[in-house]
């Protein structure tokens, strides 16, 4: 297969569109997941506070139930 000098260079603008496009496609599910990751975070503390919480109140209960004749 014999190819100009014109399409060469059309294939080569076409070959970087395709890679520009690779990489806004990759920026965008980065930005997304590192949302993502955040809101996640996020949720892990508090879910860990709600815990120390709710130990705190477990033993409370205990302690109150041990002191009651």
């Amino acid at each position: 297969m014999v190819t100009t000098r014109k399409e060469s260079k059309d294939f080569w603008k076409m070959v970087e569109k395709l890679e520009e496009a690779n990489i806004e496609t990759w920026k965008f599910r980065n930005e997304k997941l590192h949302t993502q990751n955040e809101k996640q975070a996020e949720e892990i503390k508090e879910l860990r506070a709600d815990n120390k919480r709710l130990a705190r109140q477990v033993e409370d209960l205990l302690l109150e139930k041990e002191m009651s004749p």
